[in-house]
């Protein structure tokens, strides 16, 4: 983002000038005067809404959908289960293709849409098709060879409110089956404009000065939805061709919308900074409107962008880097049952508090699934789980999608793994890239990570002398089923004394059917597998202490950065289950993410921007000053969380979906949705969806917009539909399956 400073530049769109001394006329002597007053405060972009066009939604005397673009992604979800095919290009018109469905969902501000008007044409031969609205018949049509603009008159006005646009081929016709292509779709109120509209949204302009502005022919509306900065500002310039009326206005939810500016402006440009500290923090949508009483003018909006005082990021590059990685990865383990993230936890964690008090906690990290094998998979290859598995399937990593350890393998690092869990393995494609490669042979599914943390530091021992910098992996099964006692730790979590059937352990199978409903646990019980769950995190974190201790003592740690972090978490009768992989609530989600490196991650910070473990592989790349690899689609977390980037993490574990934006998180599946204010609602038990419209929708915008567009970085610019690359077909050996069967993975 480029910084916001006044005077600086025929760009800036901030209030406030300068004027320049003529060429050649000497400067006056200036008289004595009062002492100097501070400097003023300099600004800097942190939205920009010019590059932001795509994400915003257009109305122009209603709706306008601009299929085959960016645009699209809010209202197709991002293509995803919503019956859309390939986006393609016709010269300047892009479209979207719909094979026999296509499905839009978007809200009405205003009422009072009379007709739905489509530029379509037939790749097939002539087809008819019809259009419903929520579920009822809207009209129909016959798409022709050529491009047409199709008119439906719709029975009833359309009402304020969220509507699904349905889109169907005619079932019976003879026509060839070729796709309907879609230029844009038009939810038109009566009385309006009756041009078809223009869709172009960023222009060039010069008046007299050349700035980028968003620009078009009034009446015009564009709404953003964001999140508010602390002491932020809307920053802009604003012209037209015409005399035009320009008004910034916001909304939130359970307050009716307000105006912030109003102003009418010519051919000369004009400056405005228009306040918005007082929402900070909400999410809210903001709408910049264009009015005028004449025909055929354009208006602009010269460089708008959310500003805030202060100087911009930091893009310093760390004056000294890491040799080495170690990431310590805690199967299973809720990020509320350490008392780093939750000082009320039942469980005491010395150990992972003092490893944060030597670098940063990340309090809104996120799991990029719900269990294992697509976490660990996104975790090494920096990419979502749902552009290398099939949806909700179990699968295996293709050989095509780079991983972290072969990456750095390939760059002089020595790499090692010890793993506890069989998905680390070749048979699931996460065996790439190891040295060495070390999976517990006990018959237990769930070896203890003594073993294993001991054997990393035997490892480290017998290299400590060499001068090659390392990457090593140790994935640990506490507090993973099944729940073991710890003698001497257990106890301390146990309120009453319990002498049940789960004394001393709950194996993997009596987990798998409490969380089916097989097995019902009484009230004792559930204390007693609780009891040994915060057992198994307390004796982990003893683990932890000695490992951290010894690296010290090896003389490695100054030089080493260290990651912890979970990849799920586990439900323990939060919604009267118990495991993971069935839920996307926080529990099962939210991550325990630790980063110790202080030359680059400071010591004692906390982090409260929510990032995500899809981030982690391009982190070790950028701290090791190493370059970035294409098709990763986190970004390097010194990045992800600086407030210019605006877009939310998304979940995407299989059917079901996740995005966070600000303090609201959606959940959508197929046609249900929930929505929570984590802030007021950390448990996630009040659903906003029907009541909270506009922060739904902002979590639609940018769930679409990353569900289409994975990669962070690529946002900005829009992208076509995305689809997904399939992971490889496996076949398990007999012993593979019996450890899958062990842990609970197949029933």
């Amino acid at each position: 983002m480029r910084r916001w400073i006044i005077c600086a530049a025929a760009l800036a769109a901030v209030s406030g000038g300068c004027k320049e001394r003529s060429p050649g006329k000497p400067a006056a002597r200036a008289a004595p005067a009062r002492p100097p007053s501070p400097a003023p405060a300099r600004w800097h972009a942190v939205r920009s809404l010019a590059l932001e066009a795509p994400r915003a939604e257009l109305d122009r005397g209603g709706v306008v959908v601009d299929l085959g673009a960016a645009d699209q992604h809010k209202y197709t979800r991002g293509g995803w289960h919503t019956g859309w095919g390939e986006s393609g290009r016709d010269g300047q018109t892009t479209y979207l293709q719909a094979e026999r469905l296509g499905v839009l969902a978007f809200h009405l501000w205003q009422p009072g849409v009379g007709q739905v008007l489509l530029r379509v044409r037939a790749t097939g031969g002539d087809a008819r098709w019809r259009v419903k609205i929520r579920g009822k018949p809207a009209g129909a049509f016959t798409a022709r060879a050529a491009w047409s603009v199709q008119t439906l008159e719709l029975a009833a006005p359309l009402q304020w409110g969220r509507h699904l646009v349905r889109l169907e081929r005619v079932a019976g016709e003879d026509a060839p089956a070729g796709p309907l292509q879609v230029d844009w779709i038009w939810l038109k109120r009566g009385g309006d404009p009756a041009a078809p509209p223009s869709l172009q949204r960023v222009a060039t302009r010069r008046h007299p000065d050349p700035r980028r502005a968003l620009v078009g022919d009034p009446p015009r509306t564009l709404s953003y939805y964001l999140t508010v900065p602390p002491g932020a500002s809307l920053g802009f310039s604003h012209a037209a061709t015409i005399p035009a009326r320009f008004e910034v206005k916001i909304a939130l939810d359970g307050a009716p919308a307000r105006s912030l500016f109003r102003a009418t402006a010519g051919k000369k440009w004009k400056r405005a900074r228009v306040g918005l500290g007082r929402f900070a923090g909400k999410v809210v949508r903001l709408d910049l409107i264009t009015t005028a009483a004449g025909q055929g003018g354009r208006a602009s909006w010269g460089e708008p962008a959310v500003v805030r005082p202060g100087p911009g990021p930091d893009r310093r590059r760390p004056l000294r880097r890491p040799r080495n990685v170690i990431h310590v990865l805690v199967d299973a383990a809720r990020q509320d049952r350490f008392s780093t993230f939750n000082p009320a936890s039942p469980v005491a964690t010395p150990g992972l508090d003092a490893l944060a008090r030597e670098g940063t906690a990340y309090g809104a990290a996120y799991a990029n699934a719900n269990w294992t094998l697509p976490s660990v998979a996104s975790i090494f290859s920096g990419r979502y789980p749902h552009t290398i598995a099939p949806e909700g399937q179990l699968s295996r990593v293709p050989d095509a999608v780079p991983l972290l350890p072969e990456i750095l393998q390939s760059r002089g690092l020595a790499t090692a793994a010890f793993a506890g869990n069989i998905f680390i393995s070749r048979a699931f494609g996460l065996h790439r890239g190891w040295d060495q490669l070390q999976q517990s042979q006990s018959e237990d599914a769930s070896p203890d990570g003594e073993v294993l943390l001991q054997g990393a530091l035997s490892w480290l021992r017998a290299r400590r002398k060499g001068r090659e910098p390392f990457y090593l992996y140790v994935h640990t099964m506490e507090p993973h089923g099944p729940y073991r006692r710890h003698q001497g730790i257990t106890e301390k979590y146990q309120k009453t004394p319990y002498e049940g059937p789960y004394s001393d352990r709950l194996e993997n199978d009596q987990v798998e059917a409490v969380k089916r409903g097989a097995l019902k646990l009484k009230a004792a019980d559930r204390r007693q597998v609780e009891a040994l769950y915060h057992g198994e995190v307390a004796y982990h974190d003893g683990l932890l202490a000695r490992f951290l201790d010894e690296v010290k003592a090896l003389g490695l740690l100054e030089s080493t950065l260290v990651i912890f972090s979970n990849d799920h978490g586990e439900e323990l009768f939060d919604r009267g289950r118990l495991g993971h992989g069935h839920t996307l609530y926080e529990e099962l989600i939210r991550a325990p993410l630790v980063l110790r490196f202080p030359p680059i991650f400071g010591r004692g910070k906390r982090v409260d921007r929510p990032v995500e473990l899809v981030d982690l592989a391009p982190t070790v790349l950028d701290a090791l000053g190493m370059a970035p690899v294409a098709g990763m689609h986190g970004l390097p977390l010194r990045r992800a969380t600086d407030p210019a980037l605006p877009w939310a993490p998304v979940v995407v574990p299989g059917p079901e979906w996740a995005v966070r934006v600000g303090r609201y998180k959606l959940v959508q599946r197929a046609g249900e949705a929930r929505l929570h204010d984590l802030v007021r609602d950390p448990g996630e038990k009040n659903d906003l969806h029907r009541s909270s419209y506009v922060a739904r929708r902002a979590c639609e915008v940018y769930l679409g917009e990353a569900m289409a567009t994975p990669a962070k970085a690529a946002r900005l610019s829009g992208a076509a539909t995305y689809r997904p690359v399939r992971g490889g077909e496996i076949k398990l050996d007999p012993k593979v399956r019996a450890k899958l069967e062990a842990l609970g993975y197949i029933q």
